[in-house]
């Protein structure tokens, strides 16, 4: 069997920039694949918002992996007969989510079982009667902890300068990055390529990192970096202080198993149960 994996080089909203955290999220994917399952083989990237996860190019017997954020006005689907589906990580952004409708026709049926990266959608997906979701966390929680610093550099994420006024950084190299990026005529592997070696760098030579972006604190949180987060505080954010209050290491082994159950079919209740009670202290209803 082979591996399909999300890619968005034509966003929703946006056919101009990709967001890395995208990137970063199918990279943590291809990392467990390969690790865990021993898998050698080249894989195949659907379009996440723009009808081939319909599709799936015409393509028989894989088995799509599927992460990330997902709008009510793209055309995405996980329904087509020829291949399976492992759908974990997902998030269902709230504006789609006053109006359960557009559900209708995006899986196989409600007894699917879909992984959700936080408990909004978890909960959101359960009341419209799903009942076979569950909380998955999400993939870039399950990076691997770095192990040697290489440098002192404070990296800031989609924050300026002006906005981190206050902070005291001394002598250290203060880097700037924007965690969107235009494509320019790039394909997905030149994009992945792209956000691999700056995750890399701020693996390597990071000593603080501050940012907005969910998919840059949960991977240097993953990873064993000092991280602030500035974004903003809301229900999609939550997990954001439910993994810190957390312990880092059990949540990022509980976040890998349910994912490798998942991908070879494997429904252990008591291992997603503790998932969910070890980050937001309640149990699956």
């Amino acid at each position: 069997m082979r591996y399909a994996l999300p890619s968005v080089l034509k966003g929703c909203f946006n056919d101009i920039e990709v967001n890395l955290g995208d990137c970063i999220q199918t990279i943590a994917s291809q990392r467990l694949l390969r690790k865990h399952l021993n898998y050698k083989d080249e894989f195949v990237y659907l379009e996440r918002d723009h009808g081939e996860l319909k599709t799936c190019k015409g393509l028989r017997g894989l088995n799509v992996v599927t992460n990330g954020w997902y709008f009510q006005e793209a055309e995405w689907s996980f329904t087509n007969s020829d291949n399976k589906f492992t759908i974990t990580g997902l998030h269902i952004h709230r504006t789609s989510r006053s109006d359960p409708s557009h559900l209708n026709g995006k899986f196989k049926d409600r007894n699917v079982e879909i992984g959700c990266r936080d408990i909004a959608t978890y909960r959101y997906l359960r009341e419209n009667g799903f009942k076979n979701a569950y909380f998955s966390g999400c993939m870039s929680l399950t990076l691997e902890k770095r192990v040697k610093v290489l440098g002192d550099n404070v990296y800031l994420v989609d924050v300026s300068k002006n906005e981190v006024s206050n902070f005291k950084f001394g002598k250290r190299k203060v880097i700037e990055y924007n965690n969107c990026i235009r494509i320019n005529g790039r394909t997905w592997d030149e994009m992945m390529k792209i956000a691999e070696d700056r995750y890399n760098e701020i693996r390597d030579y990071a000593s603080l990192v501050i940012t907005r972006r969910l998919h840059v604190y949960m991977p240097c949180l993953a990873m064993g970096i000092p991280v602030i987060y500035a974004g903003p505080m809301e229900r999609r954010t939550e997990i954001v202080n439910r993994v810190v209050e957390s312990n880092i290491d059990k949540v990022k082994q509980l976040v890998t198993k349910c994912f490798l159950n998942a991908v070879v079919g494997v429904d252990d209740i008591n291992l997603k149960n503790e998932l969910i009670n070890t980050v937001y202290g309640v149990n699956l209803e």
